[in-house]
């Protein structure tokens, strides 16, 4: 029996869905393009607000190839929602990968907060360090090449130790995989204090402009005045810079049809921007705001929007309930994480975490409800295509391969990383061969951490017909062992025969630090990776675990359970073949290997004996030509 779960950001609410839906969503609103003359506006407008790790040691999957241990850092916080650009490839076979770093944790505030970096150099990488390139305390870097500047370049935002912010870091190293890094403050409003800077900044490279996003945070204590731009609150802005000129042709503006008709308030990290040649594209959207997708031919000058998916309830207040809406009415949305994506055609590709909402106006604390369980895909939609693909491109399955998901227990707020959806937080990179690949988070049905607190994975699925029709994901990180957990993953934007991959990887499950989840026992450091894979290896199956249907046997829970000594492991199968159990203890070593040649058809008892195992949580795995289905047992 499937179970539906709801978390809120505003107090916990538990109901299903209703029945019948209300058609809420209008599909693919295009509108003309748009003549619109670039400004700077002198200063916004102002609303006082008046309210104030290790290397992985045991593989599971076919790949002989394991990850690289290439940075560290002591705050796990690597994205609020939607993932950065943190890895580029350049000839030669050099790499460099950022990533935010910190050498302090949350006792001090993580003082020393800002952009981790590392590069390879054809042959070696540089060594593990959690040192920041930044003078000043930042935040959430993008990393990014201009080919006009033939430098590396990062954007991370800056709040310094008082609290405020003070606009963007724009740094520069000399050249490629230089460790020598220069920044100044860039895109700030040093004339104002009471309200913030941008924040949570984005940037692509064509030409000679950079483009970057950026979005204004809501009031705190230090800042307390609303930013209000074209009638939006804390909104997401957009400037251009002139490699050729050193100039900053415009700043902190909004996008046409960016305005208060639809948009209530921004989202920081809710956008995504790339640029192709002088095409770019920025994606944005979030619970309450429309999807939508603005698209420049010109280098930013006049951009065309397109509605992808319009939220039913213009410049929605997320305090407020639906207007007339039950109880039980629910809207399908986007969880916040999205990211887009232009082909080498300049076609652009969109992916968002797809996530189910309603309000509940009852009890103390009423506002807007989180559905779980149920939101476990991610969605797609191209240029050219009339209709969104709902929840056939990206999921983490149970054992029907279904878009829903067995869960075993209460979802723990830790599982989240600041975002509701399972499937959550998609990053594309194409090849050169038109191939779309598709990484994403997905939790790792069997692989929790005792207190019914699922790990999590990193899946990938691909096309090679433009987006058209997608593969069974790929469940790239399950083959490193139980209780180990991968997370905001990005990859290099234009590849050849391999994907390349950074993440972090934590032994904790979910959340941010000590300092925000209450998990006073989750300390860094935290590792970031990176991972070669061929992408040859992943169309063919080679490496990670195929996440389909099993037709081969089902397998039950162990019993009894708990048990001391031996116990049985119940195996269905449809047909006489050879059969492997493994067990596996909590940090992923294989206690337990046994082969069961020539199982025959039906009900097959196993009788395993684990006489020698100390009492704790283990985890059985069954495995038959390529199938594998793990469970947990517990040792008493």
């Amino acid at each position: 029996m499937r179970k539906i779960y709801l978390l809120s950001l505003m107090g916990a609410f538990t109901f299903a869905d209703a029945q019948t839906t209300k058609p809420l969503h209008t599909y693919m609103q295009t509108l003309p393009l748009q003549k619109v003359q670039d400004y700077t506006p002198a200063s916004p407008v102002i609303a006082t607000n008046k309210k104030a790790t290790t290397t992985p040691t045991n593989y599971f999957g076919k790949t002989t190839v394991p990850p690289v241990k290439v940075g560290q850092t002591e705050n796990d916080r690597q994205a609020n929602s939607s993932i950065y650009r943190r890895i580029i490839t350049y000839p030669g076979n050099k790499i460099s990968i950022a990533w935010m770093t910190s050498s302090d944790g949350p006792t001090n505030g993580y003082l020393s907060r800002g952009t981790g970096y590392n590069s390879f150099d054809g042959s070696s990488w540089g060594s593990v360090s959690e040192a920041r390139i930044e003078q000043n305390r930042a935040g959430y870097p993008c990393l990014d090449y201009s080919s006009t500047l033939n430098k590396e370049i990062v954007f991370s935002h800056r709040i310094d130790t008082n609290s405020k912010s003070g606009g963007l870091i724009f740094s520069q190293n000399l050249s490629v995989g230089s460790s020598s890094w220069a920044g100044q403050i860039v895109l700030d409003t040093p004339s104002v204090t009471t309200h913030s800077s941008i924040l949570w900044p984005r940037s692509a490279t064509s030409g000679n402009y950079i483009h970057v996003l950026g979005n204004y945070s809501v009031p705190s204590a230090s800042q307390p005045d609303s930013v209000i731009i074209s009638g939006v609150r804390q909104p997401t802005v957009y400037s251009r810079y002139n490699t050729a000129t050193s100039t900053w042709e415009v700043k902190n503006i909004t996008l046409p049809g960016y305005n208060g008709t639809r948009w209530y308030a921004g989202q920081g990290d809710g956008y995504s921007i790339d640029a192709v040649g002088n095409t770019v594209a920025i994606l944005m959207g979030s619970y309450y705001n429309d999807l939508t997708l603005w698209k420049s031919g010109d280098n930013g000058h006049t951009w065309t929007q397109t509605i992808i998916d319009s939220f039913p309830f213009p410049a929605y207040n997320s305090t407020q309930p639906f207007p007339g809406t039950h109880l039980n009415d629910t809207i399908t949305t986007c969880d916040g994480t999205i990211n887009v994506k232009l082909d080498q055609s300049g076609k652009a590709h969109c992916f968002w975490g797809r996530m189910k909402i309603a309000w509940n106006q009852t009890g103390s604390t009423p506002g807007v409800g989180f559905f779980l369980g149920n939101n476990n895909a991610i969605d797609y939609w191209y240029e050219g295509r009339p209709t969104i693909i709902t929840g056939q491109i990206g999921f983490a399955p149970d054992t029907a391969g279904t878009p829903n998901i067995q869960l075993l227990g209460a979802i723990d707020a830790h599982s989240r990383y600041g975002v509701s959806g399972l499937a959550t937080m998609p990053y594309a990179s194409t090849d050169t061969a038109g191939n779309i690949f598709l990484v994403y988070s997905g939790l790792a049905v069997g692989d929790d951490d005792g207190n019914n607190a699922f790990f999590r994975d990193i899946f990938c699925v691909y096309s090679s017909n433009g987006g058209v029709t997608w593969s069974a994901p790929l469940n790239l990180t399950k083959q490193f062992g139980l209780n180990v957990e991968q997370m905001f993953a990005s990859t290099a934007q234009n590849i050849t025969n391999k994907l390349h991959i950074t993440y972090m990887q934590s032994n904790f499950v979910g959340f941010y630090g000590s300092g925000s989840n209450g998990n006073n026992n989750k300390a860094g450091p935290f590792d970031i990776m990176y991972w070669s894979i061929p992408t040859a290896d992943i169309m063919n199956g080679k490496v990670g675990i195929n996440e389909v249907q099993n037709e081969l046997f089902t397998l039950d829970q162990n019993y009894p359970n708990p048990f001391n000594g031996t116990t049985t492991v119940p195996v269905t199968l449809k047909k006489t073949t050879d059969v492997k159990i493994n067990v596996i203890n909590i940090v992923g070593q294989t206690v337990y290997s046994q082969n069961f040649d020539k199982a025959q058809a039906g009900i097959n008892k196993f009788s395993i004996d684990l006489t020698h195992l100390n009492s704790g949580v283990y985890f059985y795995t069954v495995e038959a030509e390529g199938y594998k289905v793990t469970k947990r047992m517990i040792v008493e």
